[in-house]
């Protein structure tokens, strides 16, 4: 790794600064991968579960590789070079023996580069993990805190103080039940193999639910679930102080945001 690399993995300015480390890297792979998707929102559990497969083996290092905050951090690695040569190398360095590459990616991040030619070294997407939260308003709680803290994962530096505000959180919800409904459109339009995941059910029994992933990923899989030490459930009193806060303050035509919510 360059010297510039290496300012890049440790950089406050990403969320995720690991993400870039040689230390997460797979030996290298050339060829086509067998490529599958995590379909996300933010706030749904997609960190938790990318780096559950990871440790799990056989299944890539399946990371948020299209958000553009952190292109300037895979250029620092791997040099100037466009979105598709980029992809390349994320795949050399992040496929595992077995040809598997796992990506995960918000509605946001995906569908600018659906009718252009920037994904083509994906190849054909063969299965889809489609993970969603049911309860829609801890997850646009879950948002909005995170948006103004600058805290997306657990561990990372605070830049900013929290402050509720029950507009912010309606538009939240509307912007994380349009990523979902999009998601599913796109997913039903293209026939894909898909299986949605609760995130609550992940948490609730993570063993079962990460085999029946596997599973679905991968017939032949005999992997064991294991515990990812990478991530941590950020869920604390102010989440909980905004929603009694919320719950209160919900006007008639918002009851929806504090309904389950589901995919199926």
């Amino acid at each position: 790794m360059t010297d510039t690399a290496q300012n890049a993995s440790v950089n406050p300015a990403f969320a995720y600064p690991d993400q870039f480390s040689t230390e997460m890297d797979l030996p290298l792979f050339e060829g086509a991968p067998k490529t599958y998707l995590i379909a996300s929102t933010p706030r749904c559990g997609s960190h938790y579960l990318g780096h559950a497969l990871t440790a799990m083996g056989g299944f890539g290092v399946p990371l948020e590789y299209l958000n553009k905050g952190n292109f300037s951090g895979w250029k620092a690695r791997f040099g100037e070079m466009g979105l598709p040569e980029l992809l390349h190398e994320m795949i050399r360095h992040r496929t595992s023996p077995n040809g598997r590459f796992g990506i995960k990616a918000h509605w946001s991040q995906f569908s600018p580069h659906i009718d252009t030619d920037k994904l083509a070294p994906l190849g054909t997407i063969e299965r889809v993990i489609h993970i969603y939260r049911g309860d829609l308003l801890g997850q646009a709680i879950s948002f909005e805190k995170a948006n103004q803290t600058g805290q997306w994962i657990s561990g990372a530096p605070v830049k900013g103080k929290a402050t509720y505000r029950y507009s912010k959180i309606v538009k939240a919800a509307e912007n994380l039940r349009a990523q979902n409904m999009a998601w599913a459109a796109y997913l039903t339009e293209h026939d894909c193999d898909v299986l949605r995941v609760d995130y609550k059910s992940l948490i609730a029994t993570p063993e079962a639910k990460l085999t029946e992933i596997r599973d679905f990923l991968d017939p032949d899989s005999r992997a064991q679930p294991q515990p990812s030490e990478r991530t941590q459930k950020q869920s604390d009193s102010l989440s909980k102080d905004w929603r009694e806060r919320f719950l209160q303050d919900m006007r008639p035509r918002h009851a929806w945001i504090a309904e389950p919510f589901a995919l199926e």
